[in-house]
């Protein structure tokens, strides 16, 4: 019972940040990838709670796979049209939501 306690915070407080944000007009890049970033932790602590393993450090693991992603992301042009595109593939559950830097380099990189 405790985790769903858990998930419903992070569900509660990433609402909270998108209301925050849908009342900038247009946030700038460290904005947005601030964002992300708190939001694929979000992801990363429900993959973890989702598929526990005691031989298998899930949340370390999706931690790493999540950077080296966003670094990929960082060093690749993006027009702003496939960035809108990608990030709603890459967010769950709706704006706002956790949201994950490798579906989102797996959205960008048939594009590029």
């Amino acid at each position: 019972m405790l985790h769903l306690t858990r998930v419903q915070a992070i569900v509660l407080r990433t609402a909270c940040f998108a209301g925050l944000a849908a009342c900038v007009s247009s946030p700038s890049t460290l904005e947005q990838i601030t964002s992300r970033d708190f939001r694929s932790q979000a992801y990363c602590f429900i993959r973890a709670n989702q598929e526990v393993s005691p031989d298998y450090d899930v949340a370390g693991a999706c931690e790493r796979a999540e950077q080296a992603a966003k670094a990929r992301s960082q060093i690749t042009h993006i027009d702003a049209k496939l960035d809108q595109v990608c990030e709603d593939e890459a967010t769950y559950g709706g704006a706002g939501g956790p949201f994950s830097w490798r579906a989102y380099m797996r959205c960008v990189d048939p594009s590029i």
